[in-house]
């Protein structure tokens, strides 16, 4: 919206406010790991499927395939070992 303003030509200024208690008594009912949960639980609900879990699970599954061959201390077809600094130079 600042940015619409900004290219529109209108003027922007600052408001002063004042701000009070909210006079409420009683404490907040918030629950940390609960409404946490629900709010991953609606974005895993309401998120296309086929846009994000299948590319990630291929994707997971394929790092874990390129580390275990990368790994330290495998050897390779030829019987080499393969070492942290082996693609270093």
């Amino acid at each position: 919206m600042i940015l619409k303003s900004c290219l529109f030509g209108a003027r922007i200024a600052e408001v002063p406010i004042t701000l009070y208690p909210d006079g409420r008594t009683r404490a907040p009912h918030l629950r940390t790991f609960r409404d946490g949960w629900r709010t991953l639980r609606l974005f895993l609900v309401c998120s296309p499927r086929q846009l994000f879990l299948v590319p990630g699970v291929i994707l997971i599954v394929l790092g874990l395939i390129a580390y275990l061959l990368a790994m330290p201390g495998c050897k390779n077809r030829r019987g080499a070992v393969r070492r942290s600094h082996t693609a270093i130079r």
